[in-house]
């Protein structure tokens, strides 16, 4: 049975019989197959080759600008490299790492004198959200905090920016480890195997000081792991 990711209109789930999975996901002429079976991935790629052209390049090692270093029961998700090109294009190869993302209780509010287009603020903001979304979700908090200026901004703006990005710098060898759960591993029967989801949530009641307007934050949990994070600013203010 085939099914189509509901997140990603390029991700596919194929469910065969015995347990075994087929994960697809493809960027325009290019697919990444996963599976959990050796013999059954082979197996695929005859009967996926017979329908399609392609060629088998065996295992990936970087895939969107994501390096992806392979262990013995895992695989890692680097943005090194990446992270080494913003250091080098911000002109911050000499500056000190941080040794947080962000300072304690730093209030910001939008600028007063309008958006200063000189300042590469939101290219630079951008750059971040992609490296806390693929790998680096330590810094997404910070990068959730300084894109609320997007349309306002200015150098106090850009100062805590830069300060992620030396934060980045001094901890780019941090990756995201990739392990197989248990059911794919084949340790646990998939019929009867559960991986328990929590979700939490909490609000700041309008303490956003610039707009008085309430957020509301969340956290969701699989196996213990943080599997997803989302933030939304309600449209109803309080006075």
């Amino acid at each position: 049975m085939k099914v189509e990711s509901d997140v990603d209109p390029c991700l596919y789930n194929i469910y065969w019989m015995r347990g075994f999975v087929v994960i697809i996901l493809s960027c325009v002429d290019d697919y990444l197959v996963a599976t959990n079976s050796k013999r059954g991935y082979d197996d695929f790629e005859v009967m996926f080759h017979s329908a399609y052209a392609g060629q088998d390049l065996a295992v990936f090692h970087l895939v969107m600008g994501i390096g992806v270093p392979w262990g013995e029961k895992a695989a890692y998700l680097s943005q090194k490299e990446y992270i080494s090109q913003m250091v080098e294009a911000y002109g911050l190869d000499d500056a000190e790492p941080a040794s947080l993302p962000m300072t304690p209780g730093l209030t910001l509010e939008p600028a007063s004198e309008g958006t200063d287009s000189s300042i590469p603020d939101r290219a630079l903001c951008a750059q971040l959200q992609r490296v806390a979304t693929c790998a680096r979700s330590d810094i997404m908090a910070v990068v959730s905090v300084l894109s609320r200026f997007r349309t306002t901004y200015g150098p106090a703006h850009f100062t805590p920016l830069k300060q992620a990005l030396r934060y980045l710098k001094g901890t780019d060898d941090y990756e995201l480890v990739m392990r197989a759960s248990p059911v794919l591993a084949g340790e646990e029967d998939a019929a009867t195997a559960t991986l328990p989801l929590r979700i939490y949530t909490d609000v700041d009641y309008a303490e956003c000081s610039h707009d008085l307007r309430q957020r509301t934050s969340r956290a969701h949990l699989q196996a213990s792991k943080l599997c997803g994070s989302a933030g939304e600013q309600d449209e109803q203010f309080i006075g």
